[in-house]
């Protein structure tokens, strides 16, 4: 019926054409379909549930590149007032290294 129209180069609607596309298909091939659809499904799914874990990933890994550079910030203040530290009893040391040597 329909098939015979497209020979004829009738137009067809296309809604009849689809509803008898599907009535004419094999159920095996009906059947095979849906596995298909549903496996893209949890396909789909699963990319969604990827997606949530590397913004979570992300929003840990900043919190942390965070606490690193408070981490650094600090180590270099630390490394600042030793620096400090190490000068003046340089200082001294040297201070007391001359009246040695004047006394002397």
């Amino acid at each position: 019926m329909i098939l015979d129209n497209m020979v004829e180069g009738i137009p067809v609607n296309s809604s009849e054409f689809v509803e008898s596309f599907w009535e004419l298909m094999p159920s095996p091939f009906i059947e095979g379909l849906g596995l298909i659809i549903n496996i893209a499904k949890i396909a789909g799914i699963l990319v969604i549930i990827y997606l949530i874990f590397l913004i979570v990933k992300a929003l840990f890994r900043a919190r942390a590149m965070r606490d690193v550079r408070k981490t650094a910030k600090g180590i270099v203040e630390i490394s600042g007032k030793l620096d400090r530290i190490i000068y003046l009893l340089e200082g001294k040391h040297k201070d007391k290294k001359e009246k040695r040597k004047k006394k002397k």
